[in-house]
């Protein structure tokens, strides 16, 4: 019988690293999405959310990858948030900014152009499903549009939300 001449913490250093790896791309996945623009400059190829699922209170980064057809020189970025509810999707958040104030700009005309945009997670979102738009536009002119559902698997749930704002509301006697 031969036997390993590593010791057992070694071997427990190199399993703790393959499943940090593993966690890590997990944690980075990409979503699927869907393009809400025909003929736009940038062609969405991948959408990704990191750290996935989002957590109340923390900063998401959203990076869109795409092939880009036209020079980004300014306009609006604007990410619109909405809640899966019992009566259909409601408006969460909304989110605007100038394109140039979160990205680089000009953004270049080319392949594999990566856009990070980081995106804060109300403090009180509650868990369940959402639908979330990102578009990029500078007045009439839509240079991107891409819209993905996700979830969020931690926070208030929707009922306790309900309750919390009827009490604040109610009449004190």
């Amino acid at each position: 019988i031969t036997r390993s001449c590593r010791h057992p913490s070694v071997e427990m250093k190199i399993v703790a690293f393959f499943l940090l790896l593993s966690v890590s791309l997990i944690l980075a996945e990409e979503l699927s999405f869907s393009s809400c623009c025909t003929n736009c400059p940038f062609e969405t190829l991948a959408l990704d959310m990191s750290p996935y699922p989002p957590a109340p209170g923390k900063t998401v980064d959203v990076t869109v990858t795409g092939n880009n057809k036209e020079q980004i020189t300014g306009g609006n970025f604007n990410i619109n948030v909405e809640i899966k509810t019992i009566f259909g999707y409601i408006q969460a958040s909304k989110f605007e900014n100038a394109t140039c104030n979160l990205v680089e700009c000009p953004v270049p005309v080319g392949n594999d152009v990566k856009l990070v945009i980081p995106f804060a997670v109300p403090g009180n979102a509650v868990k369940g499903k959402y639908r979330m738009k990102t578009t990029i536009s500078n007045g009439d002119t839509n240079y991107a549009c891409v819209s993905t559902d996700f979830e969020i698997e931690k926070g208030l749930s929707l009922d306790a939300h309900v309750q919390e704002l009827v009490q604040k509301l109610q009449w004190k006697h």
